[in-house]
């Protein structure tokens, strides 16, 4: 049986009514076996509550009542309602997890309905969507650590259960356990099943639910606790049901207060036990630190001291702030008696009014080892003004852009607030005006508006973040903490940037549902800033900056330029919320085209989208309509300033040389963008899923290319033989071809990417001038081409048999070009054997084994390059090629032992007017490619790579490419 001490001076009022006492003592016998275990289930680092804790909370109380209210005032009903209110002021820390949930079960719903307005189902609803937006303080200080997923404990077994579940649902209880601890007093404990140990079942409902407040008021108010008093009781409020129950609910929060010292934790548990939550840790040192406290020797017989050594300057804050906490409670104690029982003879004191510490003198800290004062990081005031400019580049348009943001962050929340309402449309106007008063900036947004709170605490806090407050979570974000709305402000500095394009703003702001509003003048000199209530002022926020003649000169002369990659009529490029802007009376239109949203009902087939694990959406395109803007953020354009110079800040798109325009949608602000937006600060983290996506449209659009060069009948038909897609580009020429075959060519390209372009013609069909086409088509040749005028060049008749061609318009005749077209190797890639070559390479003689390769050169050009007393050419050169034949004003030469050639004296005969230069070499690439690509390929061509010239073929052939791409083809077909 557990064995609670009551004290002395407790037990002898107490036993003047020997019913009561039985009742007490019962209660103790019954409940004490829960304390006695002290095991709490959700509590495993807590300090004590069990039996110990309950024994000096209630010998504490008997120190803090005065002889003159022992003897005159308190009764047998006092002491007996006092005690069995300590007992249950922790038994919440008790449950397990069954009697927990037979809490949530709804037993004790209805039980104080004028203090519990939700349920405790709600309650724990509520409480698990707030815990699944903790922030990473809140997550470390309840857990240890912030790298922590939230999940719904109760949908467990005990068994299964881990320590963060326990915790989570101990927080929950933690903060609910004095209303737990009164709706047990009515109710019982709950036991396992359906059972309950009744607690004081000999008393009434009114008594039980007395002392259960009594309990309960140790976690609330105290001056609402007494309220509640008069409301529920009038003029008996000093005495409800005979008992003095605003006294006896100081004295339970001062006792419970006054459990400081080292008795309600183990030094031994200490030494072994390792604390995951910093919080806990802090809590167990704290109690160890006090080494006495003294109540009777002291010349202040009202005052209480308290001797302690804390270790460091946390724990010395720590205790500092806690003596403080104490004091306040004995000068709200002291106050309510005084309003409570006023002049009045026979009213119940404390004995104390005063703590202090051997902390409090100066002397203490100066002699220990560690500095006891609160340091951090700080920021002077003028720090603002000085970030401004560097962070921003002393640019207008930048201040413009981060209160734009602002607007149509504003106006996302209102339509989130309004549930989307149709009658609702968002609207944000840019203007710049010129009157009698001077010239000045104007923006309005019909958005949410401003409440006293956010100006205060977000708009002109620098730093301040209101996308990270409680209240911005709790609205705009669901369960899972993910936000709702699309928000680009995260950083919280963006109201300095305001002050580039003025010294002086002026704001009124009206938040939604409210009947006023606010107005207020504002620059950084100010000392105090006058905010005024308004009525007349509209739903949504209004911004007037007055402007210099200098910044209205650059907002004048808002002209593209190569330093100027996003002007500031640019920033904002989605048609909702609808952006105005006008300048001295002239609208401008930023955009003819807006970006699509990517919740849009029908998303322009020019734009391909991604999903993107943490972001909403990520759409992109090639398409030249969208023009002035290559990556957005939320609607806002990034400028991307120095990409080039910066492997972060370049966004892979694996093979191609050219990045499509990307659109973010980012609701939970992941996306890695510098301080000031400029930039991003790391690579895009999805910019294997962006390369997927661009290869398979580069697929999808290969697969439907019409325009393409065709054979029949051994005619070939010359159309185009480059593909036009838009993410290949060559920066060298405009030819529709260019010089480069597939193991010779003169220029590089950026990762090769120019072989993407190039299509190889068969009878049969094409492939494209890449590894993986090549490495799986049988052995055969290349014809290369080089023609004076493509564009004159209609059809050439010639033999393909099994072998490919590819036509070239480029016209070099510098001695270099012969070199490459004749002894340079080069795969796709630029590189040999992973080593890139040079010119200096073409100097000495490389392995020839295999070349195999026929060439055919004008007799003239052969004279003038192989011109032995020039040495244009290395001497290896003319050693290794051997002399065929001399055709009319052709001469043909062979490396190696080629096959026999398609090339015969009759075709040179009939193009010598349209050819100067012919290569025929074995078709082949030993570079392995981009293995993301070459897996599509696999996945949507196969190992048959020779694409029909016919489209009716290339869907029968390519079936899966036709049903999977279909979206990425709409636009091609």
């Amino acid at each position: 049986m557990a064995n609670i001490k009551i004290p002395e001076s407790l037990n002898l009022l107490l036993q003047k009514d020997q019913k009561l006492d039985g009742i007490v003592k019962k209660t103790l016998a019954d409940f004490g076996e829960i304390l006695k275990e002290n095991n709490l289930f959700f509590f495993e680092e807590y300090t004590d509550h069990g039996l110990e804790h309950i024994q000096n909370v209630l010998h504490g109380s008997s120190k803090l009542v005065s002889d003159d209210t022992f003897e005159n005032i308190l009764t047998s009903d006092d002491i007996a309602f006092y005690i069995l209110s300590v007992i249950l002021h922790d038994i919440g820390m008790h449950l397990t997890l069954d009697g927990f949930k037979i809490f949530l079960s709804g037993e004790y719903d209805d039980l104080t309905p004028e203090l519990s307005e939700l349920s405790w189902e709600n309650l724990w609803q509520n409480y698990l969507s707030e815990a699944k937006r903790f922030s990473g303080k809140q997550l470390t200080s309840i857990f240890g650590y912030d790298d922590i997923e939230i999940r719904n404990p109760l949908i467990l077994k005990a068994g299964e259960l881990n320590g963060n579940d326990r915790k989570l649902i101990g927080e929950f209880i933690r903060r609910h356990h004095p209303r737990i601890a009164h709706e047990i007093a009515i109710n019982g404990f709950p036991s396992i099943g359906k059972n309950k140990i009744p607690f004081a079942s000999e008393l009434d409902k009114k008594q039980l639910d007395l002392i259960g407040l009594i309990a309960r008021s140790h976690g609330m108010n105290l001056r609402k606790c007494v309220e509640f008093l008069e409301r529920k009781h009038g003029s008996s409020r000093r005495i409800p049901l005979g008992i003095h129950a605003s006294y006896l609910m100081i004295l339970l929060r001062i006792s419970d207060y006054l459990q400081i010292d080292s008795s309600r934790v183990s030094k031994i548990i200490m030494k072994t036990k390792t604390f995951e939550s910093p919080i806990s840790e802090l809590e167990h040192n704290s109690h160890l630190a006090i080494d006495f406290i003294d109540d009777k020797y002291q010349d202040d017989p009202e005052r209480i001291y308290v001797s302690a050594a804390p270790k460091d300057s946390f724990m010395y804050l720590k205790l500092k702030k806690l003596f403080r906490s104490i004091q306040s409670e004995f000068d709200i104690s002291w106050a309510v008696l005084g309003e409570l029982y006023g002049n009045l003879e026979n009213k119940p004191l404390i004995k104390f009014r005063r703590i202090s510490s051997n902390l409090d003198d100066l002397n203490y800290i100066k002699e220990q080892a560690y500095i006891g004062d609160y340091i951090s990081f700080k920021a002077n005031d003028d720090i603002t003004k000085l970030l401004i400019g560097p962070l921003y580049g002393n640019h207008p348009k930048y201040g413009i852009r981060e209160l734009l943001q602002n607007s149509v962050d504003a106006c996302n929340e209102r339509s989130e607030i309004e549930n989307f309402n149709l009658d609702y449309s968002a609207e944000v106007t840019i203007e710049i005006i010129e009157n009698a008063s001077g010239k000045f900036f104007i923006i309005r947004d019909n958005g949410k508006g401003m409440s006293l709170d956010e100006i205060k605490n977000y708009f002109l806090s620098a730093g301040a973040s209101y996308r990270k407050s409680r209240e911005w979570k709790e609205m705009f974000t669901d369960e899972k903490g993910k936000s709702k709305v699309q928000r680009n402000g995260r950083f919280g500095i963006g109201v300095l940037a305001a002050f580039l394009i003025g010294k002086n703003i002026s704001i009124k702001t009206r938040k939604i549902n409210s009947d006023f509003g606010y107005s207020f003048d504002a620059n950084l000199n100010m000392d105090q800033i006058n905010i005024s209530k308004e009525i007349n002022i509209d739903i949504g926020t209004l911004i007037t900056i007055e402007i210099t003649e200098d910044v209205f000169e650059i907002l004048n002369n808002n002209k593209r330029s190569y330093n100027e990659s996003v002007l500031w009529t640019d920033w904002y490029t989605l048609s909702k919320p609808k952006l105005n802007i006008s300048f001295l009376g002239k609208d401008i239109v930023a955009y003819e085209n807006f970006d699509p949203h990517y919740l849009d009902s029908k998303i322009p087939n020019d734009w391909n989208y991604v999903d993107v694990k943490g972001y909403n959406k990520v759409l992109w395109t090639y398409s030249n309509n969208y023009s002035g803007r290559d990556l957005v953020c939320n609607g806002i354009a990034i400028p991307i300033e120095d990409a080039r110079y910066d492997e972060k800040k370049i966004i892979d798109v694996g093979l191609f040389s050219k990045k499509p325009k990307i659109s973010i949608f980012d609701n939970d602000g992941v996306t890695p963008l510098s301080l000031n937006r400029n930039n991003l600060s790391e690579n895009l983290d999805f910019h294997e899923e962006l390369q997927e996506s661009i290869y398979k449209d580069y697929i999808a659009y290969l697969l439907t290319f019409n325009n393409i060069s065709i054979v029949k009948n051994n005619t070939i038909k010359i159309k185009d033989q480059a593909l036009s897609y838009p993410g290949v580009a060559s920066y060298y020429h405009n030819s529709r071809t260019n010089t480069m075959g597939t193991q010779f060519g003169e220029y590089y390209y950026y990762r090769g990417s120019h072989l993407l372009r190039e299509t190889l013609i068969s009878k049969k069909g094409f492939i494209v001038n890449n590894n993986y086409f090549i490495n799986r088509i049988k052995p055969c040749s290349l014809v290369f081409i080089q023609t004076f005028n493509y564009e004159s060049l209609n059809e050439i008749h010639l033999d393909l048999k099994n072998n490919f061609l590819i036509i070239s318009d480029d016209t070099s005749d510098s001695i270099g070009h012969y070199k490459s077209l004749i002894i340079k190797p080069f795969d796709y890639s630029g590189y040999v054997d992973n080593q890139e070559v040079t010119d200096d390479d073409l100097d000495e003689a490389p392995n020839f084994s295999d070349y195999n390769t026929h060439y055919y050169l004008k007799e003239k050009k052969y004279k003038f390059l192989f011109d032995s007393s020039k040495k244009r050419m290395p001497v290896w050169v003319s050693e290794m090629l051997a002399k065929s034949f001399k055709e009319k004003d052709w001469i043909a030469l062979t490396v190696d032992k080629p096959k026999k050639s398609i090339i015969d004296k009759e075709f040179l005969k009939v193009n010598a007017q349209k050819f100067n230069f012919i290569r025929e070499a074995p078709l082949k690439c030993d570079s392995e490619g981009d293995k993301l690509l070459n897996s599509l390929l696999e996945k949507y061509i196969g190992n048959d790579v020779l694409i029909p010239f016919d489209i009716k073929e290339r869907r029968a052939k390519f079936p899966l490419a036709f049903k999977e791409l279909k979206r990425y083809m709409e636009k091609y077909l």
